[in-house]
């Protein structure tokens, strides 16, 4: 029997940043995944493989807010 973690004591959410052209538009985002479970996890691949001239995908913050 699998033990679930998330459902007992809740997500532990892991923020990844990303900056890339979206049909030719800069964007940023902030996407999470579960550090338990791995929710999201496939959904945060999917956006960092759909940005064309992507910039950065990282766990850090402090290069979210440069231009």
């Amino acid at each position: 029997m699998k033990i679930n973690k998330c459902k007992w004591f809740g997500h532990k959410w892991i923020p990844v940043f990303i900056k890339g052209k979206y049909n030719d538009l800069e964007t940023k985002f902030i996407s999470c995944y579960c550090g338990r479970c791995n929710k999201g996890f496939e959904e945060v691949g999917i956006i960092n493989d759909l940005a064309k001239d992507r910039q950065y995908g990282t766990y850090s913050e402090k290069y979210f807010d440069r231009e």
